[in-house]
């Protein structure tokens, strides 16, 4: 099999777990729990989708086969429907009821919320699983006919370093799933506010509240390779009505012994230093993952331009570039306009001034299929090396 042929098999077999998530068969994925798994959301319907809805229905990328290729479309989608999977038993999804009605005020609230998102990665994860073993049964059966043609030794196993993406996941959500359970009543005494920098175990929650609202609900998962470590950044934005919360869940200490130290945080706090910087990161974020949701009138509202090329980034960023590698043109152009009528620093106006008049480039033919190849050449060795 080709790797355009792997390709398409993938993104098609990804498309029926993503739809079997919602199963009724599916069990509870909590730690010892059998029971029947019901509809859960990542993020609140009520509080956060409903804050961000136009007509009942928010905006999301979606993937769909067309002409044999895999393409990302614009869709509106209910907020009954966004970021919906069967993950929670009854008993067990009754305990985000605190940030169902929007209550982020301890570090307990932040570790529902982790836990919530990182359960659904967790639960497609399992759901993947038995087809990621076919892929690599797949792609050994490929590579073992072109030794055989070169006169070399058959492999008797294909390893990836999907698996070892895969086990930082679960790592992340079993520490979470023993916290919420075992050490509620410390977490429920610390309080958060503001911008926070807090430990968790050996993992790192950066946090910050801002006191308006980006019409955005995302839940990300970001894998990535250092030396022979595996890392996953998840990445979380929550809207309200008039506030919006950023939780990044991650292993700051292991990823700063391959940099330097402290070297996430200070990143972070200078992300996190002005409300032009949070929003570049922001959209940074959404264009390196499609698992968000927006306010229609936000993707209503861009040009044709921006939205190609934010239909081209979403698909393609996450293989060719860093993690939130910040894009040359702006996604929330009202809040733009309002940052910039409030900003004092002449450089830092001209600069956001001059983003957000930038048009993007009219992308070939040329600039999608070699961008294809390259995505196509990285997801189908990811699940060989």
């Amino acid at each position: 099999m080709d790797r355009d042929s792997f390709i398409n098999k993938f993104i098609a077999d990804d498309i029926k777990t993503d739809k079997h998530l919602k199963s009724s068969s599916l069990k509870c994925v909590f730690p010892c729990c059998n029971e029947r798994a019901i509809h859960s959301h990542t993020i609140s319907k009520e509080d956060a989708l409903r804050s961000i809805a136009k007509d009942g229905k928010v905006l999301t990328f979606k993937p769909v086969i067309k002409d044999r290729t895999h393409v990302l479309e614009p869709q509106y989608i209910g907020i009954g429907d966004a970021t919906t999977f069967r993950g929670f038993c009854k008993k067990h999804d009754d305990i985000f009821e605190r940030i169902d009605h929007g209550l982020y005020e301890t570090e307990y609230d932040l570790a529902l919320q982790l836990l919530r998102c990182i359960g659904w990665w967790k639960s497609m994860e399992i759901e993947r699983t038995h087809l990621v073993n076919e892929h690599k049964k797949t792609i050994l059966t490929h590579e073992n006919e072109i030794y055989e043609k070169l006169g070399l030794p058959k492999q008797s196993e294909c390893v990836n370093s999907y698996d070892s993406g895969l086990s930082v996941t679960n790592e992340m959500y079993m520490d979470l799933a023993t916290a919420v359970e075992n050490d509620k009543d410390q977490l429920e005494q610390n309080t958060i506010s503001g911008r926070k920098i807090l430990r968790l175990g050996k993992w790192t929650i950066l946090y910050v509240h801002l006191r308006y609202q980006i019409p955005l609900a995302l839940s990300s998962r970001h894998p990535f390779r250092l030396g022979e470590d595996v890392f996953c950044i998840h990445w979380i934005v929550v809207p309200h009505s008039n506030t919006t919360d950023i939780i990044v869940f991650l292993d700051a200490d292991g990823i700063n012994r391959y940099i330097e130290a402290n070297c996430v945080e200070n990143n972070w706090l200078y992300r996190m230093s002005s409300n032009l910087a949070i929003l570049e990161t922001v959209e940074a974020a959404m264009a390196s993952s499609e698992f968000w949701f927006i306010n229609p009138d936000v993707y209503e509202g861009l040009s044709d331009r921006k939205k190609e090329n934010l239909q081209f980034d979403v698909r393609y960023k996450c293989i060719v570039s860093p993690v939130w590698e910040s894009i040359n043109y702006t996604i929330f152009d009202k809040l733009w306009v309002e940052f910039i009528k409030k900003e004092t620093n002449q450089d830092i106006i001209k600069a956001a001034n001059e983003k957000m008049s930038f048009i993007p480039q009219k992308l070939t033919q040329e600039d999608w299929d070699q961008a294809e190849s390259i995505l196509s050449r990285s997801m189908f060795e990811v699940y060989h090396y």
